[in-house]
């Protein structure tokens, strides 16, 4: 059985992760008016860009994916599931508003064609809040699961944190 969070598929995603970060960050440290002459630099921006959604979703879906294995609960099992969905939609979301964020596309990176596009800095806040909100909600959803278990106090409490710290 394939197994989402198995941890050589969270591995190839954090790698992913992190590449499309030091592309980002590669980007943002140059000085953007000479970086943005060129526009393979852009297009190597929006891919990178355009790929963010996928990385930072995937890692969620892994992590509900280890919850609903962990978790026989039905009702924390509907949850999950409805969070996986609602996530997967964000994701696709995103992805589909990184990519076609100007009319036409191309305009992204070739400012002399005649376009629009959508408000970046808006689309990132969003993006932010949204995300943000969700892996709060997912952070905390198992911790009333946790509490059910049959341990004592200290053993709660390191459990805890041993979810915290692996999901951080």
């Amino acid at each position: 059985m394939f197994q989402v969070s198995s941890p050589e598929t969270v591995k190839q995603i954090l790698t992913t992760c992190k590449d499309s970060h030091a592309v980002m960050i590669t980007c943002h440290s140059h000085d953007s008016r000479r970086f943005a002459e060129s526009k393979t630099n852009l297009q190597t921006v929006i891919i990178s860009a355009a790929s963010y959604p996928w990385t930072l979703g995937l890692v969620r879906i892994s992590l509900l994916m280890f919850l609903l294995q962990t978790f026989p609960n039905r009702r924390f099992q509907l949850v999950v599931k409805v969070l996986a969905v609602y996530t997967c939609l964000h994701t696709v979301a995103f992805f589909f508003a990184v990519i076609f964020q100007c009319d036409p596309v191309p305009f992204a990176w070739d400012k002399e064609l005649r376009g629009k596009c959508l408000n970046l800095t808006a689309l990132t806040y969003a993006a932010a809040v949204l995300s943000g909100i969700l892996d709060c909600v997912t952070l905390l959803l198992p911790l009333n699961e946790l509490r059910k278990l049959h341990l004592t106090m200290d053993k709660k409490l390191g459990v805890v944190i041993m979810f915290i710290i692996g999901s951080w």
